[in-house]
């Protein structure tokens, strides 16, 4: 039987487990890199959904706002999600923010049924918490680097083709 939470608070163990599944998913060169994780919420800690069985990550959904800048360059595919620093990120703040959709992450063998759709919803409360709170997102780019990444970006988000980048497609939503 499942045992499914969604946790927006990203501890050690969360983010270890986080990118454990990472590695499952993904070839090395787009798999998180937990001190490169650990740097991003020292500046945001409300950059994380996560899916839990139980006290095991099945998924997650890793999204934060980025300066101008860095947001350009990312569009621009220049740079991919290795390249982001601590310098690029903010906080989310009243008003617009512009924002990187880092990934979506779920186990193979809970991709099945409507488990997707716990997580997606779970991130769509934080997403009505923080407009709720008068914080905004204006711009989502991302960097798709699968199929069904792409699938993903155009379906659920109605995201536009950007450019190519070094790892795979950036795409983009003017919300």
């Amino acid at each position: 039987m499942l045992d499914l939470k969604i946790v927006y608070e990203a501890t050690d163990n969360l983010i270890k487990q986080a990118v454990d599944l990472d590695c499952c998913v993904f070839d090395e060169k787009n798999a998180g890199v937990y001190e490169k994780c650990k740097e991003w919420i020292s500046v945001n800690k409300d950059i994380y959904t996560f899916l839990l069985d139980g006290e095991k990550v099945v998924g997650y959904i890793n999204f934060m706002p980025l300066t101008n800048f860095a947001y350009n360059k990312y569009l621009s595919g220049k740079i991919t999600d290795a390249d982001i620093t601590k310098e690029d990120i903010t906080l989310f703040k009243k008003g617009n923010n512009k924002c990187l959709f880092v990934s979506l992450v779920l186990d193979k063998s809970y991709r099945k049924g409507l488990i997707f759709n716990v997580l997606w919803n779970g991130f769509l409360t934080r997403f009505n918490e923080l407009k709720n709170k008068g914080i905004f997102v204006s711009k989502i780019v991302m960097d798709c680097v699968s199929w069904q990444g792409e699938v993903l970006a155009q379906r659920f988000l109605k995201a536009k083709f950007v450019t190519l980048s070094k790892v795979g497609r950036v795409y983009e939503v003017v919300v």
